[in-house]
C-alpha cells in the first residue's frame, strides 16, 4: 500500500469512504430531501453492482470493514451482528432484496412491508406469522412424512446425484 495519497488506488479508496460515509448519513437522516438523494447513490451503487457483485462486496469490505453503508442500506458482514440484527424487532419497506419496489403501485398492507409492533408497525405482522406457524406448517410437516413425499426425495437426490 503506498502513502502517497495521489495514486489512483488511494484517490479510489478515497472515494468509496466519502460516497459510503454519505449513505450512511443519509439513512440515519431520512427525510424528503435525503430521501431521494439517497436514491441516486443506490442506482449508481447498483449499477456497479451488478456487473460483479462478489467483487462489488468484496472490494467494499476491504476498504471499509465488514459492515458499511452500500447500495441505500447498510451491509453488515459480522455474523453476530447479523445474528442480533434478525432477531430484533424489524422495520420492513418497500423492498425485495436489493430492489426498491415501487410503494405507489402496491398496498402499504402488502405482508412483505409489514414492520413488527416494537418498530412502528401494529400487530398484523406478529398476527400473520403466528398464524402461519399454526396453520400452515403443521400440514406441511405432516406431508413430509408421508412415504410417498420420501421415495420423492431420495429419487430426486439420486438422479441429481448421478448427473
Amino acid at each position: 500500500m503506498c502513502c502517497c495519497c495521489c495514486c489512483p488506488l488511494c484517490l479510489t479508496n478515497l472515494f468509496t469512504k466519502i460516497i459510503c460515509g454519505i449513505q450512511l448519513w443519509l439513512i440515519r437522516h431520512p427525510n424528503c430531501v435525503t430521501r431521494p438523494i439517497l436514491n441516486i447513490f443506490y442506482v449508481i451503487d447498483l449499477l456497479v453492482y451488478s456487473l460483479n457483485p462478489k467483487e462489488f462486496l468484496t472490494k467494499r469490505a476491504s476498504i471499509l470493514g465488514s459492515n458499511f453503508a452500500s447500495l441505500g442500506r447498510i451491509i453488515v458482514g459480522e455474523y453476530d451482528k447479523t445474528a442480533e440484527i434478525i432477531q430484533s424487532p424489524q422495520c420492513r419497506s418497500n423492498f425485495l432484496g436489493r430492489a426498491k419496489l415501487y410503494p405507489n403501485k402496491m398496498s402499504e398492507n402488502f405482508l412483505l412491508f409489514l414492520s413488527d409492533l416494537e418498530a412502528g408497525g401494529n400487530e398484523t405482522h406478529r398476527n400473520l406469522h403466528k398464524m402461519l406457524w399454526m396453520s400452515v406448517v403443521p400440514s406441511a410437516m405432516a406431508r413430509l412424512s408421508m412415504p410417498v413425499f420420501k421415495n420423492y426425495l431420495v429419487d430426486l437426490i439420486t438422479k441429481k446425484f448421478h448427473e
